[in-house]
């Protein structure tokens, strides 16, 4: 079979594909199908390889980000609120502590998860200290009111 015969659609449907002349980390010959009018496949080819590397990092990205809820068990992810930040930490952990969350990932979840709870912690504070601090405001006047003079009036 010639080079040509070979890069013909008619002999790639009948599974007669050219192979990749690249060699594999461990020395073996690749096995993978060449690119068409290519001596390498995807993996080796050196026109592809940033092509690659980007769509690894979007898949392994997407892959991630889809399968976290279903790796700790919680399902759909609360970023929001107190109580989802709680069952996200506890989640990590107990996963962690089973072997089935890596140690870094859960550190990592935890860590953002804390500091999520944090910073909603003193936003519900503020909006307290608000409030409390319009009620003040509201029983000071009144106060003041009723016991300065009326104007006109002697002490």
């Amino acid at each position: 079979m010639t080079a040509e015969a070979a890069e013909t659609g008619e002999n790639r449907q009948a599974g007669n594909l050219p192979r990749c002349k690249a060699t594999c980390l461990d020395g073996a010959p690749c096995k993978a199908a060449a690119l068409p009018g290519q001596r390498t496949c995807l993996f080796h080819s050196p026109d592809a390889a940033a092509l690659l590397a980007d769509a690894r990092k979007k898949g392994g990205l997407t892959r991630a980000a889809m399968l976290l809820p279903v790796a700790l068990g919680i399902g759909e992810l609360d970023w929001q609120t107190p109580a989802g930040l709680v069952r996200i930490m506890a989640a990590a952990g107990e996963k962690m502590l089973a072997g089935q969350l890596d140690p870094a990932r859960a550190r990592a979840l935890s860590e953002m998860a804390g500091r999520m709870l944090a910073a909603l912690s003193g936003q519900v504070m503020e909006e307290r200290l608000d409030a409390l601090e319009e009620r003040i405001s509201r029983i000071v006047g009144l106060t003041e009111r009723q016991v300065a003079p009326e104007a006109g009036e002697d002490t």
